[in-house]
Protein backbone atom coordinates (compact mmCIF):
# COMPACT_ATOMS: atom_id res chain seq x y z
CA UNK A 1 0.00 0.00 0.00
CA UNK A 2 1.44 3.46 -0.97
CA UNK A 3 0.54 6.27 1.31
CA UNK A 4 0.41 9.97 -0.17
CA UNK A 5 3.86 10.63 1.26
CA UNK A 6 5.33 7.62 -0.45
CA UNK A 7 4.21 9.51 -3.75
CA UNK A 8 5.37 12.33 -2.83
CA UNK A 9 8.90 11.57 -1.19
CA UNK A 10 9.18 7.80 -1.90
CA UNK A 11 12.62 7.22 -3.23
CA UNK A 12 14.31 3.81 -4.31
CA UNK A 13 17.58 3.21 -2.95
CA UNK A 14 18.21 0.82 -5.85
CA UNK A 15 18.09 3.98 -8.06
CA UNK A 16 19.47 6.22 -5.61
CA UNK A 17 23.02 4.42 -5.01
CA UNK A 18 22.71 1.22 -6.58
CA UNK A 19 21.90 0.15 -10.41
CA UNK A 20 21.76 4.23 -10.61
CA UNK A 21 19.53 6.41 -12.96
CA UNK A 22 19.86 6.28 -16.84
CA UNK A 23 20.22 10.10 -18.22
CA UNK A 24 20.14 11.01 -21.95
CA UNK A 25 21.28 13.10 -24.10
CA UNK A 26 21.11 13.84 -28.13
CA UNK A 27 23.02 12.02 -30.24
CA UNK A 28 23.22 8.79 -28.02
CA UNK A 29 25.09 10.23 -25.16
CA UNK A 30 23.94 8.93 -21.68
CA UNK A 31 24.86 9.71 -18.41
CA UNK A 32 24.43 7.11 -15.33
CA UNK A 33 23.77 8.94 -12.28
CA UNK A 34 23.14 8.24 -8.55
CA UNK A 35 21.41 10.83 -6.28
CA UNK A 36 23.27 13.40 -4.60
CA UNK A 37 21.54 12.82 -1.25
CA UNK A 38 19.39 10.36 0.32
CA UNK A 39 20.68 6.75 -0.10
CA UNK A 40 23.68 7.91 -1.56
CA UNK A 41 26.18 7.67 1.37
CA UNK A 42 29.01 7.69 -0.74
CA UNK A 43 28.71 11.39 -1.90
CA UNK A 44 28.33 12.64 1.48
CA UNK A 45 31.58 11.22 2.38
CA UNK A 46 33.64 12.00 -0.32
CA UNK A 47 32.41 15.60 -0.73
CA UNK A 48 33.33 15.32 3.44
CA UNK A 49 36.75 14.15 2.64
CA UNK A 50 37.54 16.63 0.12
CA UNK A 51 35.85 19.57 1.49
CA UNK A 52 38.05 19.08 4.97
CA UNK A 53 41.12 20.34 4.58
CA UNK A 54 38.98 23.91 3.17
CA UNK A 55 36.88 23.89 6.16
CA UNK A 56 38.29 27.14 8.02
CA UNK A 57 38.64 29.22 4.62
CA UNK A 58 35.18 28.21 3.79
CA UNK A 59 34.29 29.25 7.14
CA UNK A 60 35.94 32.47 6.99
CA UNK A 61 34.33 32.93 3.91
CA UNK A 62 37.62 33.18 1.46
CA UNK A 63 37.48 29.71 0.07
CA UNK A 64 38.28 30.17 -3.69
CA UNK A 65 35.62 29.68 -6.08
CA UNK A 66 38.05 27.22 -8.10
CA UNK A 67 38.59 25.34 -5.05
CA UNK A 68 34.96 24.55 -4.36
CA UNK A 69 34.51 23.97 -7.87
CA UNK A 70 37.16 21.78 -8.01
CA UNK A 71 35.86 20.17 -5.02
CA UNK A 72 32.52 19.63 -6.60
CA UNK A 73 33.36 18.29 -9.56
CA UNK A 74 35.85 15.44 -8.00
CA UNK A 75 33.09 14.49 -5.84
CA UNK A 76 30.44 14.26 -8.58
CA UNK A 77 33.01 12.06 -10.49
CA UNK A 78 33.84 9.62 -7.65
CA UNK A 79 30.44 9.33 -6.26
CA UNK A 80 27.83 10.74 -8.31
CA UNK A 81 28.59 9.84 -12.11
CA UNK A 82 29.38 6.15 -12.20
CA UNK A 83 28.95 5.70 -16.09
CA UNK A 84 28.51 6.35 -19.40
CA UNK A 85 27.92 6.12 -23.40
CA UNK A 86 28.83 7.83 -26.50
CA UNK A 87 30.94 10.15 -25.07
CA UNK A 88 33.58 11.48 -27.14
CA UNK A 89 36.27 14.55 -26.33
CA UNK A 90 37.81 13.88 -29.91
CA UNK A 91 35.10 13.09 -33.23
CA UNK A 92 35.18 9.01 -32.98
CA UNK A 93 37.58 8.16 -30.23
CA UNK A 94 34.90 7.02 -27.33
CA UNK A 95 36.38 7.95 -24.02
CA UNK A 96 36.51 5.20 -21.19
CA UNK A 97 34.86 6.05 -17.99
CA UNK A 98 37.23 6.91 -15.34
CA UNK A 99 36.79 9.39 -12.21
CA UNK A 100 39.96 11.32 -13.65
CA UNK A 101 38.11 10.97 -17.35
CA UNK A 102 34.66 12.25 -15.96
CA UNK A 103 36.65 15.82 -14.22
CA UNK A 104 37.72 16.42 -17.49
CA UNK A 105 34.42 16.24 -19.50
CA UNK A 106 33.10 17.96 -16.70
CA UNK A 107 35.28 20.43 -16.54
CA UNK A 108 35.26 20.99 -20.43
CA UNK A 109 31.12 21.53 -20.61
CA UNK A 110 30.23 22.93 -17.13
CA UNK A 111 26.63 22.99 -18.49
CA UNK A 112 26.32 19.49 -18.58
CA UNK A 113 27.82 19.48 -14.99
CA UNK A 114 24.93 21.63 -14.29
CA UNK A 115 22.33 19.83 -15.70
CA UNK A 116 23.41 16.87 -14.13
CA UNK A 117 23.73 18.39 -11.06
CA UNK A 118 20.32 19.12 -10.95
CA UNK A 119 18.83 15.80 -12.57
CA UNK A 120 21.25 14.30 -9.23
CA UNK A 121 19.20 17.07 -6.92
CA UNK A 122 16.20 16.08 -8.45
CA UNK A 123 13.97 13.89 -6.24
CA UNK A 124 11.22 12.62 -8.99
CA UNK A 125 14.26 11.33 -10.80
CA UNK A 126 14.50 8.42 -8.01
CA UNK A 127 11.16 7.81 -7.09
CA UNK A 128 9.99 4.64 -6.29
CA UNK A 129 6.85 5.03 -8.64
CA UNK A 130 9.14 4.88 -11.67
CA UNK A 131 11.01 1.96 -10.65
CA UNK A 132 7.75 -0.13 -10.07
CA UNK A 133 6.65 0.89 -13.54
CA UNK A 134 9.87 0.27 -15.16
CA UNK A 135 9.60 -3.13 -13.41
CA UNK A 136 6.67 -3.96 -14.70
CA UNK A 137 7.24 -3.42 -18.19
Amino acid sequence: MTTELDKLFGTSKDLEAGRGVEIEYPGGVKFLIHRAGGSNKKFQSVFEAKFKPHRRQHEMGVLAENIAEKIMLEAYSEAIVVGWEGVELEKGKPLEFTPENCVKVLSKYPDLFLDLQKQANDISVFKQEEEETDTKN
